[in-house]
């Protein structure tokens, strides 16, 4: 029997194998880890992550979602671009950063392939994201979607659906966008017979 669309999912599927052969994810996660002298085991406990998730993460076996990385972020007291930057913070004034179409690390979670542009400004307080929205239903989606903050969606290829825990579901197409309480549980799902593109611009509490 098939189901709806928008059935609740039982199970999350929020991590998958990196497919970017091993991009700066893993190698700026150790690069902090062992620069603040921690762990494996200490930055475990400290963000809430399974240990062994992290050394896949380290070795390039493994990405993370959004959510779960602004979870390891808050717990090592650095800003999410920082895991994908390897240049140390500055504060200057004037900043700028610059991505060509292409650019940035991708990665491949179980919500589709995530891109993260402009990421070598490591002290900022947005994260902008443009992801690729593959699934249909949230039973293949998984668990929520949530992180402290807000979140501004732009939907770049549609038709998609945002799915939330406190509202019925929206449908967008392209060109529609909206502001949201990110720590609601969401999900975008696509709505037409091909994937869809959403810029996501999250900001953490």
């Amino acid at each position: 029997m098939s189901r709806s669309p928008l059935t609740r999912a039982v199970s999350p599927v929020a991590e998958a194998p990196d497919a970017t052969g091993g991009t700066a994810l893993g190698d700026n996660l150790r690069r902090i880890r062992t620069g603040m002298g921690l762990t494996l085991a200490q930055v475990a406990a400290r963000s809430g992550l399974g240990q062994s998730s992290l050394w896949k993460v380290e070795n390039h076996q493994m990405s993370l979602t959004y959510d779960k990385l602004a979870q390891l972020a808050r717990g090592l007291g650095v800003n999410v671009a920082a895991l994908f930057s390897s240049d140390m913070p500055t504060v200057a004034p004037g900043r700028r950063a610059v991505s060509r179409k292409g650019e940035g690390p991708v990665h491949q979670t179980g919500y589709g392939a995530q891109s993260y542009p402009c990421t070598d400004l490591s002290e900022r307080r947005m994260t902008p994201i443009i992801s690729e929205i593959v699934e249909g239903s949230l039973e293949a989606f998984g668990d929520w979607s949530r992180h402290q903050g807000e979140e501004y969606a732009y939907v770049i290829r549609g038709p998609v659906i945002f799915a939330s825990e406190f509202y019925q579901p929206l449908q967008l197409e392209t060109g529609d966008s909206l502001y949201y309480d990110s720590a609601m549980g969401h999900a975008f799902l696509r709505a037409g017979p091909e994937p869809a593109q959403v810029l996501s611009v999250c900001v953490d509490a």
